[in-house]
């Protein structure tokens, strides 16, 4: 659609660049997470975002290929019991 309205003489920008979702440094982060997801697998290296608390935060990390996501979205802090608990119930054991 936009490559239409290019053909058409039509001029597209991204306005609003201080508020919300379009703000330049959320664009910024998000350029600054691909490239660095990048450059990780071009290395062969692991990677490990930490601190996801959204769910729109996992999808966007797993859509620019990131290996392995941690964070409160998943589960807060915990004892290391509950933890094992936890992952045998997640495994079905």
């Amino acid at each position: 659609m936009a490559m239409r309205l290019k053909m058409n003489g039509f001029t597209l920008l991204m306005d609003d660049f201080g508020s919300g979702y379009s703000s330049l440094n959320v664009l910024l982060e998000k350029l600054i997470l691909e490239h660095t997801v990048s450059m990780s697998q071009e290395l062969g290296l692991g990677l490990l975002a930490e601190g996801a608390e959204t769910k729109e935060q996992v999808a966007l990390l797993d859509q620019i290929g990131c290996d392995h996501v941690q964070g409160y979205y998943f589960a807060k802090p915990m004892p290391q019991d509950e933890f094992f608990e936890l992952l045998k119930k997640d495994r079905g054991i």
